[in-house]
């Protein structure tokens, strides 16, 4: 089953913050989740419905599934802090 990614434009600036090797690592992930997002070191937010946050080396990518229509909105990218 293939999934449809969607991108959000706040992404786009976070983006920008990735130095370039660890955006080609973190880039190659996210393309991934294409065949299958429930892969890999994710785990659900408290409180959210169908939100997640996945683990990529010291970055974290916070997403949304919708099963439904077969659809992943990436929401955020952030380094890891102690509150990620």
């Amino acid at each position: 089953m293939s999934w449809y990614l969607e991108i959000a434009n706040t992404v786009k600036k976070d983006i920008r913050k990735i130095p370039k090797k660890d955006f080609e690592y973190v880039s190659a992930v996210i393309e991934s989740m294409k065949t299958d997002p429930f892969i890999g070191d994710r785990q659900k937010l408290k409180g959210k419905t169908n939100e997640y946050r996945r683990r990529i080396s010291n970055w974290r990518v916070f997403f949304e599934i919708n099963t439904l229509k077969s659809r992943i909105m990436i929401k955020h990218i952030c380094r890891r802090n102690s509150k990620t």
